[in-house]
């Protein structure tokens, strides 16, 4: 696996961490100073709850003025050499909207010292680090951290929660080259552990186009953060770092992703998404490859992906 790429969009991410921890200090210094006259001065209200401005929503008047989003990208492969088969952006407030963001793996990107190419493809050219790179290009926006893992890994990753009571809607066959068939799953309630659960999430029919899989994705996500109101589950996925993912995050970071995304959900502030892509030179087969639509990258640059933008990015980048 290659090392982290540190283009300019990287290093400009980091002078603006800097920046804004310092302007953190000097508030909350600023703060102590302001609240020190108030009692000095005999002004301090004490006990009282100051209402929301006239201008603004009730439940925008707890998030305003935060502007700040985690972003975590998490890429599915097969083999470390090998293309990744999923790619899915978790953005998350403390208080405000959370998105899931699925992105084709057929989609083409900018990929820095290759050229456009299908999305997958760049984590066989250089790794977790150059995919993100390639999403960062794509959406405008700045990545957080990166976190991959194996089929396998990822199967006891999910593992940890004990498995999931999942509400399938269709039969899923997997179908050999000479046309037999096996029945992998059925509809109705089915109790999955880790293995049955990655196999159910990236589980793809014969002829059967990448778009047309991530409703399979979206239910287990769903049920996943559900699950997540036991801190226990919590726990157990990434109290120790989660040492099935590839990745520099941190575990306070995962576990604060997590609590967050669950939160949302509970709060039914979650927004589950596909990138808007369109056909692009394509036969109609299992082997698609896409175009982002540019009205599609506006929205989510100007809405839920909007926090993470950094000056000069986003639509317009």
């Amino acid at each position: 696996m290659s090392t982290r790429i540190l283009g300019p969009r990287q290093a400009r991410r980091a002078r603006l961490r800097r920046r804004r921890r310092r302007r953190g200090l000097v508030a909350f210094f600023l703060a102590i100073a302001v609240l020190a006259g108030l009692v000095v001065a005999g002004a301090w209200p004490g006990r009282r709850t100051l209402a929301p401005s006239a201008d603004v929503p009730a439940e925008q008047a707890t998030t305003a003025g935060t502007g700040e989003q985690d972003t975590l990208l998490l890429v599915r492969h097969g083999r470390d050499e090998g293309p990744a088969l999923g790619v899915t952006l978790l953005a998350a407030q403390p208080r405000g909207r959370s998105t899931v963001l699925f992105i084709p793996v057929g989609t083409l990107v900018d990929i820095p010292g290759f050229g456009f190419d299908q999305l997958g493809l760049t984590f066989q050219y250089g790794g977790a680090a150059l995919l993100e790179a390639s999403v960062e290009n794509l959406l405008g926006v700045d990545v957080d951290h990166v976190a991959s893992a194996s089929q396998s890994g990822l199967g006891a990753l999910l593992g940890r929660t004990g498995g999931l009571e999942l509400e399938l809607d269709e039969r899923l066959v997997r179908r050999s080259r000479d046309g037999t068939g096996e029945v992998r799953f059925e509809p109705g309630t089915q109790f999955l552990d880790g293995e049955r659960l990655v196999e159910y999430w990236s589980f793809r029919q014969r002829d059967e186009q990448e778009v047309a899989t991530f409703p399979r994705q979206q239910l287990v996500w769903a049920t996943l953060l559900d699950s997540l109101d036991d801190e226990d589950v919590v726990d157990a996925l990434v109290s120790d770092g989660a040492p099935q993912l590839q990745t520099s995050a941190e575990p306070r970071f995962l576990r604060s992703m997590l609590v967050m995304l669950a939160r949302a959900r509970g709060a039914e502030k979650m927004e589950f998404t596909l990138l808007p892509v369109t056909p692009f030179g394509s036969d109609g087969g299992s082997d698609d490859t896409y175009r982002a639509t540019p009205e599609g990258i506006r929205r989510l640059a100007e809405g839920p992906l909007a926090p993470s933008v950094p000056t000069g990015g986003g639509a317009e980048a």
